[in-house]
């Protein structure tokens, strides 16, 4: 397994997005948020951030889709700016994660839809400058309780493993809004490679 061949070291980005849809041409980013940490074992995320961006107008009486999943109503959205429209977010962003690697839980998902709405983003993920980190993929290989569960009980997801890593308690739930989803995966990736000794010399 690669995360344990050698010690882990070095610096992250942890981000998570909320969405309209589940698919990036169909939809709208309502909720980013991100955080910086230092891939050691009592290292503390820092530079947080949350943002929540506006959709058009019809969803004020339709209500935001997804909002059973997380949370987020017309009041979070209402006179926010698009994603797409939010300049200085997306150069913010963008400029993040051609600095670090960025983490996120099932990571395919931030990818399709930063390649769609992020502007830049896939020209500098194509040339090898922007580099994404499935936690997904770390909990499925380094966590050996994911072997032994049924598959049904998704073993992998962000929530059930943190409760297995103790960074969630059993009667919390996942929020599902990006800092928060950010904070819980970052806790237990660092959680993980702990448990596995990948810190150490």
């Amino acid at each position: 397994m690669a995360y344990v061949t050698k010690p882990i070291r070095g610096t992250v980005l942890g981000i998570d997005i909320e969405t309209t849809d589940r698919y990036p041409d169909r939809g709208y980013i309502v909720n980013v948020g991100f955080e910086i940490m230092e891939l050691t074992a009592d290292a503390e995320p820092h530079d947080a951030e949350a943002h929540f961006c506006g959709i058009p107008d019809m969803y004020a009486e339709k209500g935001v889709p997804l909002e059973r999943i997380h949370h987020i109503g017309w009041a979070d959205v209402a006179g926010k700016t698009p994603f797409r429209q939010d300049k200085k977010l997306q150069a913010k962003l963008l400029r993040l994660m051609k600095k670090y690697p960025y983490m996120a839980h099932n990571a395919a998902f931030e990818d399709s839809w930063f390649t769609l709405h992020l502007e830049g983003y896939a020209e500098a993920r194509r040339a090898g400058k922007i580099v994404p980190v499935d936690t997904r993929d770390i909990c499925r290989q380094l966590d050996p309780e994911v072997k032994t569960l049924p598959r049904e009980s998704s073993p992998a997801s962000l929530e059930n493993w943190a409760r297995r890593r103790g960074t969630l308690a059993k009667t919390e739930a996942e929020v599902h809004q990006g800092l928060d989803d950010t904070e819980l995966m970052l806790r237990t990736v660092q959680a993980e490679f702990v448990a596995r000794h990948c810190f150490k010399e």
